[in-house]
């Protein structure tokens, strides 16, 4: 998650937002890492039910060199990022050779589905001791 301001864009919201924020994760990223620029692909702006009021995209960029992640080849990242009011939520799907990058936002959209807006801030302390207290699904989880 980042805010407008962390990505230093305060006054973006929606698509502006989402874009801003791909480009400054792909920075971090390389950056972090020494990469030289990583190229973003687009997969595209997704219509996710529930999530009609939210704009969320899927893009993805191809990692330089041999990489792995718990002990498995990783080629590309792609993410599902959400623009709500001045924040991103994003979810990131490390994909190995030849794995299909519809077939990981598929699996990572159903994920995204379960974000929605709540009249009132949560509380995660309260959150957690509710869900001790009655475990299953918790009243504000559609799913």
């Amino acid at each position: 998650m980042a805010t407008a301001a962390d990505v230093g864009v305060p006054a973006a919201r929606g698509a502006e937002l989402l874009a801003a924020y791909q480009r400054w994760e792909a920075d971090a990223t390389s950056k972090r890492f020494g990469w030289p620029p990583l190229r973003i692909s687009h997969t595209g702006a997704l219509n996710l039910r529930p999530l009609a009021d939210i704009p969320v995209v899927a893009w993805e960029y191809e990692i330089p060199g041999d990489r792995e992640l718990l002990g498995q080849k990783v080629a590309r990242v792609g993410y599902l990022s959400a623009a709500i009011d001045d924040a991103v939520f994003t979810l990131a799907v490390p994909l190995s050779p030849g794995q299909d990058v519809n077939f990981a936002v598929g699996k990572a959209a159903s994920a995204m589905q379960t974000i929605k807006r709540l009249p009132r801030p949560l509380d995660l302390v309260d959150v957690s001791e509710e869900v001790k207290r009655n475990p299953g699904r918790w009243p504000d989880c559609d799913r």
